[in-house]
């Protein structure tokens, strides 16, 4: 099931490397919502891998507004006999909100991919 989020970076994303090269990139979005004149936060840790992983890390940064489309998975833990739970958003798209922004895009300085053209 997809869900979309629109909120805020909480932090600059964190970009790692797996043991085989692959880039993930974690990242807290606060999503902001009013209840008569009460203002609440709820905050979602989200990953993102290959390409738009460095592309985010890349791009955006703490404070800047964004758009998650995504799955939810349950993560579970146990530490010292306590069991934990977490609902973190697998991204599969992260994009900036242009709401109060402009932006400017361009290719990434390397992406190893070739595209051919014939026109």
């Amino acid at each position: 099931m997809d869900t979309v989020l629109q909120g805020r970076l909480t932090a600059d994303p964190e970009l790692t490397f797996t043991n085989k090269g692959v880039a993930l990139a974690k990242f807290t979005v606060a999503v902001n919502r009013k209840k008569g004149d009460e203002d609440y936060a709820s905050f979602f840790d989200c990953t993102i891998w290959n390409d738009q992983a460095k592309n985010l890390c890349a791009s955006l940064k703490k404070g800047d507004l964004v758009v998650v489309l995504g799955n939810l998975s349950q993560e579970r833990w146990e530490k010292d006999g306590t069991k934990f739970t977490k609902i973190v958003v697998n991204a599969t798209k992260v994009a900036a909100d242009l709401t109060f922004k402009t932006a400017t895009m361009s290719e990434p300085e390397s992406t190893g991919k070739t595209v051919e053209a014939d026109f």
